[in-house]
């Protein structure tokens, strides 16, 4: 189950070679119907707000609580609370701290699990003073 949104925080916010504006492979753990939603919300969903814009995302903090739903003692759904935090880089060096928070409903579709909705939250705040970059 943790797979599944540990493998969409990865492709859309924790691996990827900045500065990008590509967040390949980020949906794949989503059915098709949350994908489509995700990409038209890639603002949230990824950090394609500030990919283009920062050289390096460092996690500071990645929580992942899942509670699954198992009558007769077999798991048919789940629901995933995240807790992710970033702090970034700009080319300019001033710094932020990203945060997404939120919870993730999971299926399971062919024998994986599935993200089918999902309600997060992002936030950012600037950490530190103006760098030379910002005046």
């Amino acid at each position: 189950m943790g797979r599944a949104v540990h493998g969409w925080l990865n492709r859309a916010f924790v691996s990827q070679r900045y500065p990008t504006r590509r967040f390949a492979g980020a949906f794949d753990t989503f059915t098709s119907d949350a994908r489509k939603a995700a990409r038209d919300q890639r603002g949230l969903t990824t950090n394609a707000m500030l990919g283009p814009k920062i050289v390096d995302a460092v996690p500071v903090r990645r929580q992942l609580t899942v509670s699954a739903f198992a009558p007769s003692g077999r798991a048919i759904g789940a629901t995933a609370s995240a807790d992710l935090q970033l702090r970034t880089v700009r080319m300019s060096g001033r710094r932020s701290q990203l945060r997404v928070t939120g919870e993730l409903s999971l299926t399971r579709v062919g024998g994986r699990w599935r993200v089918f909705g999902y309600d997060l939250q992002r936030s950012l705040r600037r950490i530190g003073g103006k760098s030379k970059g910002d005046r």
